[in-house]
This record gives C-alpha cells, sequence and structure tokens, in this order.
C-alpha cells in the first residue's frame, strides 16, 4: 500500500504550529518548561500529583528572586491577558502533559492556581 504524499496545505500548517511553538517557547520560557519538560508524556511516573510537579518546578526560585519574578510576570500575563481558547491552544501547541480539565480546572484556572502556589511558596 502507498502512502498519499502530504498536502501543501497540512505542511504549511504544520510549519506554521511549529513557528508558533517555537515562539511560545521563547516568550514564555518558564511556562513552556513547565507544561512540556515538568508535565512530559510520562509526567505521572515521576510524580504523585501535578501538584507535586508544581512544587519541584518552583527548584531554585525561593533562592532565585529574579527566576522566580520572570516566571510570575509570564504566568500573571497568561492568566490574564489570554483567552481560555487560546491558552488551551498553547497548552496544545506545546504538547503539554497535563489536563487541567481532569482536575476541573479551565486552562486559566490551572494557571492562576499555580500562580498562587508559587506566592504562597515564596
Amino acid at each position: 500500500m502507498t502512502e498519499k504524499p502530504t498536502s501543501p496545505d497540512k505542511l504549511e500548517a504544520a510549519r506554521q504550529s511549529m513557528t508558533l511553538a517555537r515562539d511560545l517557547r521563547e516568550r514564555y520560557p518558564h511556562f513552556s518548561q513547565l507544561v512540556s519538560g515538568i508535565f512530559n508524556y510520562d509526567w505521572r511516573y515521576d510524580y504523585s500529583s501535578w501538584e507535586d510537579a508544581v512544587e519541584d518546578w518552583f527548584g531554585d526560585f525561593p533562592k532565585d528572586s529574579a527566576k522566580r519574578g520572570r516566571a510570575r510576570m509570564e504566568l500573571e500575563e497568561l492568566s490574564t491577558a489570554v483567552t481560555e481558547e487560546m491558552l488551551a491552544s498553547y497548552f496544545d501547541l506545546l504538547s503539554a502533559g497535563v489536563i487541567p480539565a481532569d482536575d476541573g480546572f479551565t486552562h486559566r484556572d490551572w494557571v492562576r492556581e499555580v500562580l498562587r502556589r508559587l506566592d504562597a511558596a515564596t
């Protein structure tokens, strides 16, 4: 059986998705590291809960106020200036392994909860 060649439209859509994902990683490096690094496809093997994974992500934030501040600014922007629909697409584009709805959150509320936990931890 011969595979059909991929249509130019599909290739262009894939290029656009890759470009947008790269742009997101550059604009939101801490958020990107959280949702696609910490919450990779098998994060449940490393952590007993999403909350434990977030706590691990905080890492050296208490010792590095500049890094914590940048992460906080990213989360604040994502939780206020980005629509729920766009935020959901960011999770998809970054191949997030966490699904906020599994824990009863919208994407926005999940980001707000991570922000709340970050503020409480420092």
